[in-house]
């Protein structure tokens, strides 16, 4: 029994700390593709680095999937059928191949981390050598003035300003929507297809819920495409965080609709229209948030939208959670739609500022203020 605790708590603090990791890698986006990357290209950058977070996904979700030996019970579902091979009964060497097959997956992982940390310590600085733009430039030269103490009360001053800023506020609340608001397939797919067809066992729930999610994080990745070229090319912020999401609500209500009518392949298809949209919308909120508070300190607007997105991504669950509890899945369903369309209107109504865009002309001028930083640089 106090090993069984002792292996839970264990359990608890890889996620505490991986969570905390995550938390401070979901910055980086807004932050680095600002500070590296002139405005026709901020877009693909940020896309670059949020499709990583889907190309793990779909990974991890068809490789645990697979991890689990396929020799399950008679499923007579004929719409879901086509997903769940073979009809035995599992034993204990089926066990030790999980086991087996889940150490090859993580080792996987875990050498591919250690690998792109090392990467990152090696190459990734704080600030390029030399801004992108001219309003990185010069927004670069004021940063460097001023001791310690002014920067930390500027930093309580700029967070006063944020947290009084209610297009702000409003970006940080659609996009912790948007990227939050399929946790519950993560966690609560499963249990609802049991609910919806009591013949399902555990196995068959895992199969199905990994290549749902497999099919949103695919979704993700070309919207990350998508999204990126098209916010670099027309830098219509607000049109597309309205276009992304209302793909997003037309995803998720398909996804009610496959769910309720028993229909695995528009589940799946409505999924990967699902994560299409969030993506789609969320690279333009990740360089519309960035825009809005120049010349702010990027990781100060960043963190705070993290906060804030992450506070709704704790409430989502929780509030996923007791609706499963007391209304089952219907209730779920409903509140998801319900939501997304609630961030549809309110992506209409939000008007940001472009401080960055407008003070960043790319022109000969542009190159002139970036020549002279250059010259200073090297006589330096």
């Amino acid at each position: 029994m106090a090993g069984r605790l002792l292996a839970y708590h264990w359990w608890y603090a890889y996620h505490s700390l991986r969570t905390t990791v995550l938390a401070v890698l979901d910055i980086l986006p807004g932050i680095f593709a600002s500070l590296w990357f002139p405005e026709h290209q901020v877009g693909t950058a940020i896309g670059a680095m949020v499709i990583g977070t889907s190309l793990g996904a779909i990974s991890g979700s068809i490789g645990l999937t697979h991890a689990v030996p396929t020799h399950f019970t008679v499923f007579n579902h004929e719409n879901t059928s086509h997903l769940l091979p073979g009809n035995v009964t599992y034993d204990t060497e089926d066990i030790s191949e999980t086991r087996k097959n889940l150490l090859i997956i993580y080792g996987a992982l875990l050498g591919l981390t250690v690998v792109s940390l090392i990467f990152l310590f090696k190459y990734a600085k704080d600030q390029p050598p030399l801004p992108p733009t001219s309003a990185q430039a010069s927004k670069s030269k004021d940063a460097n003035d001023g001791s310690w103490r002014s920067k930390i009360s500027q930093a309580i001053t700029n967070t006063k300003a944020l947290w009084s800023d209610s297009t702000f506020i409003m970006a940080s609340i659609i996009f912790g929507i948007a990227y939050h608001f399929n946790t519950y397939q993560y966690t609560l797919l499963g249990e609802m297809l049991r609910e919806k067809t009591s013949t399902l066992t555990s196995e068959q729930e895992t199969v199905i819920s990994g290549y749902a999610t497999a099919c949103f994080s695919a979704g993700a990745c070309f919207g990350c495409f998508l999204g990126g070229f098209t916010t670099n090319r027309f830098k219509h912020y607000s049109r597309q965080t309205i276009a992304g999401s209302f793909i997003s609500f037309v995803g998720g209500l398909g996804f009610s609709l496959g769910f309720v009518y028993n229909d695995t392949w528009l589940l799946m298809l409505s999924n990967f229209i699902y994560g299409s949209g969030t993506r789609i919308s969320m690279i333009p909120l990740y360089d519309m948030i960035s825009q809005h508070t120049y010349p702010m300190d990027e990781t100060i607007s960043c963190s705070w939208m993290n906060c804030i997105q992450y506070i709704l991504g704790i409430a989502v669950a929780e509030l996923s959670r007791l609706l499963y509890t007391y209304t089952g899945s219907l209730g779920v369903l409903l509140f998801q739609s319900a939501a997304l369309f609630s961030v549809f209107l309110l992506t209409i109504f939000i008007k940001p500022k472009y401080g960055r865009l407008i003070n960043s002309d790319e022109n000969s001028e542009t190159e002139s203020i970036l020549s002279k930083e250059c010259e200073v640089s090297a006589n330096n």
